[in-house]
């Protein structure tokens, strides 16, 4: 089954300050376990970016931004604009999801992707969210270049909502982060019942390091004997 993956991304490039950049990822986690313990390859996921522009109506801006992005993420299709107090243009895109942490940016073209692997121990199944530095850095680089502004993760908002598409219960060890809204500190177990779902939001020291490090933990499933 096909990884549904939604990701919530704004550029607010009308403005001189630095764009703010939500992102939200739906993560179904029989896909997890197909990549983890049997090494699928070549599966990605579907995703969405909603980017802020001035107006709907300037066709030239919504090429240039669709455009833009096309160098820096996969499949990018223009879907919808909605016009209101901020003009949103949902981009549709693939993001690839990739066995190793390591070398994984020679993998893909992609800036973002999702990385899941056994544990050292072999007792889990890591789940983190990478990206590429460097790549993030051109895309920068351009859109400023272009608008005249910068991307920012210091006010962002980078959650998870995770779902349970097996066959049976599931289980989630989430720490720093708010679970459905309820902050959790400690290592945590969390039951999925079958087709259920936790939305899950890392807390802002994990955002940050994810931002300067390229990396964010997720989450972990227990390798069951």
């Amino acid at each position: 089954m096909k990884i549904v993956y939604s990701i919530l991304l704004i550029f607010i490039l009308t403005s001189v300050s630095a764009c703010k950049i939500n992102m939200n990822t739906d993560i179904y986690l029989r896909d997890i376990k197909d990549v983890a313990l049997s090494g699928t390859k070549g599966l990605h996921t579907s995703g969405l970016l909603k980017v802020g522009i001035p107006d709907c109506n300037n066709k030239e801006k919504l090429s240039e931004v669709t455009g833009l992005l096309k160098d820096y993420f996969l499949n990018v299709s223009e879907k919808t604009c909605e016009s209101g107090m901020e003009s949103l243009l949902t981009i549709g895109i693939d993001i690839p999801i990739i066995n190793s942490v390591q070398g994984w940016t020679s993998k893909t073209l992609s800036t973002t992707a999702l990385v899941t692997n056994k544990s050292r121990d072999g007792s889990s199944i890591q789940v983190k969210f990478v990206l590429n530095n460097t790549k993030f850095k051109n895309l920068n680089s351009a859109v400023k270049s272009k608008f005249f502004d910068e991307l920012s993760f210091d006010e962002s908002k980078v959650s998870f909502s995770v779902n349970n598409d097996g066959r049976k219960d599931e289980e989630a060890v989430i720490s720093d982060s708010f679970v459905d809204g309820k902050p959790i500190v400690d290592l945590k177990m969390f039951t999925l019942a079958r087709r259920n779902k936790i939305d899950v939001e890392p807390s802002n020291v994990r955002r940050i390091n994810f931002s300067n490090n390229g990396s964010m933990p997720v989450l972990e499933i227990p390798i069951k004997g």
